[in-house]
């Protein structure tokens, strides 16, 4: 539930309980003091009405003593009327106001009778004045401040407290303590947790880069160790000639191996450090027409059959073609690794169009990967070839551009043999 949510029926509750308090506070006590206010009020209504009736009965006319006696006319209003409700007297009260209690009576006067209205105006130019409208007034003021005791704990307990809690887990971890999820499904367990997964994202990559350094230091060691090593005896002299020569092209094969470390290893922090794309449109047709131009010719000539089955020439993509290019090549390379050992060394793309973009196919004919490891070759350092000296980052690499692509990248084993890497391109 989220804190909109939550604060809507906080405020919903805290509005019916202010009603349901205020009903309560009426029902058991000022419904009594009210009734015992009008009670008091409808008694001296009827005593003005006893003392106005007294004193007709002692006048000689009731114009006479109406123009004289009436001295209770500032807060009640009387009214004479005989029974043809012609008005014989009426005053006008100084106070104003829209509620009263009232006391009617008929009295005889010279053999006629008459009708008597005596109204009691209780004054609501000055509402502060009635004495249960206070009480009410003060009871409001105290469920008021209750409420915003609410309201306050309420806010310290589920919005500043664990926003509290969210930096002291900041701080914590700083000092290398890691954050544990929460189980709150408002937006600030969603902020901390999401601080969980970005902590625990943060320790992967420091682990996994501590990984790769290590990796990459000791697969220099080897052939520096080999280097230093030939050096060392082409540096004492008395060798042959052929020796001389044997060593020195030694030492210039391990040299490009390190090379090929430490590029390597730039182009994998270039394609990983958030490196800008320069993306231009391109028809699949072009693409087709690059490929060949790159590796029909270079694979022939090692004896690798290179073929390009496109089913989407017309479709438009929007790629940085220079990283592109890299991801064929990275793909390509490691197929040609693999391959080594087989009798039938043949390449094969395959371009298709999807809904919302095209799917590129990369087959080859080598030995495969366990299905086990298939998603773990696009890790960095990861090999399937337990073989090989030096683990590589080229599948890594791909699986950053692509992603920077909008795509995805997967491999699967092929209906025969080899491997397949599959990934996605937007169409523009």
């Amino acid at each position: 539930m989220s804190l909109r949510q939550k604060g809507a029926i906080v405020i919903f509750l805290i509005f019916i309980l202010n009603f349901g308090t205020l009903v309560w506070y009426y029902n058991f006590y000022l419904s009594d003091q009210v009734l015992a206010e009008i009670e008091e009020a409808q008694q001296s209504v009827n005593a003005t009405t006893f003392e106005i009736l007294s004193k007709i009965q002692s006048n000689q006319s009731i114009d006479e003593y109406g123009s004289k006696s009436f001295h209770n006319g500032d807060c009640y209003q009387i009214v004479i009327e005989n029974l043809e409700g012609e008005t014989l007297y009426e005053n006008k009260p100084t106070i104003k106001g829209s509620l009263g209690v009232h006391e009617s009576s008929i009295f005889e006067y010279e053999g006629s009778y008459y009708l008597l209205k005596v109204t009691g105006i209780l004054s609501v130019e000055d509402p502060f004045a009635i004495s249960p409208v206070m009480t009410l007034l003060d009871f409001e003021q105290f469920n008021i401040v209750i409420s915003i005791i609410i309201l306050t704990t309420l806010l310290y307990l589920f919005i500043i407290k664990p926003i509290e809690g969210l930096k002291l887990d900041m701080d914590q971890y700083q000092k290398g303590i890691k954050p544990r999820k929460t189980n709150r499904c408002d937006e600030v367990g969603k902020l901390k947790n999401r601080f969980v997964h970005l902590a625990n994202e943060l320790e992967d990559q420091k682990l996994q880069q501590s990984r790769i350094i290590a990796s990459i230091s000791h697969d220099i060691k080897t052939p520096l160790t080999s280097i230093m090593g030939y050096a060392e005896r082409l540096n004492k002299g008395n060798l042959s000639a052929e020796r001389m020569k044997r060593y020195t092209e030694t030492i210039y094969d391990k040299s490009m191996v390190i090379k090929e470390l430490i590029d390597e290893f730039d182009h994998y922090l270039n394609y990983n450090l958030g490196s800008s794309l320069h993306k231009k449109k391109m028809s699949v047709k072009q693409l087709e027409e690059h490929l060949r131009q790159d590796y029909e010719l270079e694979l022939s000539e090692i004896g690798v059959e290179f073929k390009v089955e496109n089913m989407c020439q017309d479709e438009l993509l929007e790629i940085d073609y220079g990283k592109i290019r890299r991801v064929f090549g990275n793909i390509i390379d490691n197929s040609i690794k693999h391959m080594k050992e087989s009798t039938i060394k043949r390449i094969q793309i395959k371009i298709q169009s999807q809904a919302k973009g095209v799917l590129i196919s990369i087959a080859d004919t080598g030995c495969g990967v366990k299905e086990t490891e298939l998603e773990q070759i696009f890790k960095p350092l990861y090999t399937s070839d337990q073989s090989r000296k030096v683990a590589g980052l080229g599948l890594s690499i791909c699986q950053s551009i692509i992603g920077a692509h909008g795509g995805r990248i997967w491999a699967t084993n092929g209906s025969e043999s080899g491997l397949v890497i599959h990934f996605t391109l937007n169409k523009s």
